[in-house]
């Protein structure tokens, strides 16, 4: 009985790490850019201060808005909130519309409510958790031959369990947050539709979850949490199609929902008819994107120390010289697994790291030109643009700031990113927008003017342009 529960105190940390981890990581990442269809026209998101306040994102601890910046370089905003985290948004296939999540953002006193609603939740599931069912989560036991036998997901047309359960257990243990899937006239800045929603997480965790319009207009994808929805916008109802551990990309022809948790790469027909998850080699995904329509490409990151140097056939170490596992860390690639909509994993390719790399190695923020000919890939305080045989064309940085969110133009002939500016407060915020070749070369940039205080205006307030 003793170790029966101390297993159920080792799961239910696990999921609460999970959870935090979880909402720490909606803290630190930009929201992605959109593009209209025609390519003149871009939405996106901004936050100021960027950062977390007391533990969490406070009402009236940042300002979010929504801006449209159109081919004559003029800015134009369509919303601020203070009370409420604004998602990246996305164009209707028409460009007519633009949809995105308004996540109310919580006070203190709301804070805490939640919190003592998560701990009632958890010793709900206490008594329901079986710990020898459940010790495959938190490593081997002793006695661990009594636990099941977890099956590989290599070519099957299954979930993973572990996916599966952390959505269950989150369901269980989050207070549903209230949200609204808002879709605005681009032209007028009316809202035409807000849709309820109940989300499994708070606002934090959904600052760079992006909706995506099917190829019809008439259905909107969204991760939320560990579960992926369809949301028909004229009626409203909501369908599961399935759960996977980060964002999910949508197909060109809408047919397929591409998603990653961990080293698995799950394929999810739009209709329900099936799913399939295939687990790919080496370390866990870090961003995916669709070449084509039946081809995705997945992101991994591999470093090589001097060891696994050796044995792809370099010189061997000199004699004396530091033991492998000590031995400073070799030059960094990048790993782009092609994936078909069978299944089928095709030849991957391997992207070196510039040398010029600077900054930490945050790479889950990757793009592919749409016809296929060209990566994007945040790296370190800049990007690096390659192609997806393996080249790498060149690196772009930009000294004391940041490039994050690249996203390419629909005809594929330019690359936008978000260009972070540490503010006064030691917070990030976007200062402007950069605007660059396919191969790399710098456009230009629009700067964007800073914050002012303000709150949200009515649901029905016209779009205002930036300073008015």
């Amino acid at each position: 009985m003793e170790r029966m529960e101390m297993n159920r105190s080792r799961i239910l940390a696990l999921m609460s790490v999970l959870l935090i981890a979880a909402l720490m990581a909606g803290c630190i990442e930009e929201s992605p850019i959109a593009f209209s269809p025609d390519g003149k026209t871009l939405a996106f998101v901004t936050a100021e201060p960027h950062r977390a306040q007391d533990g969490g994102f406070a009402a009236g601890a940042q300002t979010s808005r929504l801006m449209l910046l159109d081919e004559q370089r003029k800015i134009r905003v369509l919303e601020t909130a203070t009370d409420a985290m604004l998602s990246a948004p996305a164009f209707s296939p028409d460009g007519r519309r633009l949809a995105y999540l308004r996540v109310p953002l919580q006070s203190k006193e709301q804070a805490e409510a939640q919190q003592k609603d998560f701990d009632e939740r958890v010793k709900s599931l206490q008594k329901l958790v079986n710990p020898a069912w459940m010790a495959w989560v938190t490593g081997p036991q002793e006695g661990a031959a009594t636990q099941p036998i977890v099956p590989q997901v290599q070519d099957q047309a299954l979930p993973p369990l572990k996916g599966t359960y952390v959505a269950a257990a989150m369901m269980m243990l989050s207070a549903d947050t209230p949200a609204t899937l808002v879709v605005r006239d681009v032209r007028s800045g009316q809202i035409l539709s807000s849709t309820p929603l109940e989300l499994l997480m708070s606002a934090p965790a959904y600052e760079s979850t992006q909706p995506q319009f099917d190829p019809d207009g008439q259905r909107v994808y969204l991760a939320t949490g560990n579960l992926i929805l369809a949301i028909d916008l004229a009626s409203g109802a909501k369908r599961v199609l399935g759960s996977g551990g980060g964002p999910a990309r949508l197909s060109p022809d809408g047919r397929m929902l591409a998603m990653t948790a961990g080293d698995v790469l799950g394929l999810i027909a739009t209709d329900g008819s099936f799913a399939l998850y295939r687990r790919l080699p080496a370390s866990p995904a870090s961003g995916l994107a669709w070449i084509d329509a039946r081809t995705v490409a997945v992101l991994q990151d591999k470093v090589k120390s001097l060891a696994a140097a050796t044995q792809l056939g370099s010189e061997k170490p000199a004699a004396g010289s530091q033991p492998a596992a000590t031995q400073p860390a070799g030059p960094a690639v990048f790993v782009v697994q092609r994936v078909r909509t069978d299944g089928t994993l095709q030849e991957p390719a391997e992207i070196p790291v510039p040398e010029l790399a600077s900054g930490a190695g945050n790479i889950n923020q990757f793009a592919a030109a749409p016809d296929g000919r060209h990566l994007v890939i945040s790296y370190g305080n800049g990007v690096v643009f390659g192609t997806p045989e393996g080249k790498t064309v060149r690196y772009v940085d930009v000294p004391e700031m940041r490039l994050e969110q690249p996203a390419f133009s629909p005809d594929s002939s330019r690359v936008v990113v978000k260009v972070l500016a540490t503010a006064e407060d030691k917070s990030l915020r976007t200062a402007a927008i950069a605007f660059y070749s396919a191969e790399g070369k710098e456009l230009y940039r629009v700067a964007i003017p800073a914050v002012e205080a303000a709150t949200t205006g009515p649901a029905t307030q016209p779009a205002a342009k930036a300073g008015e």
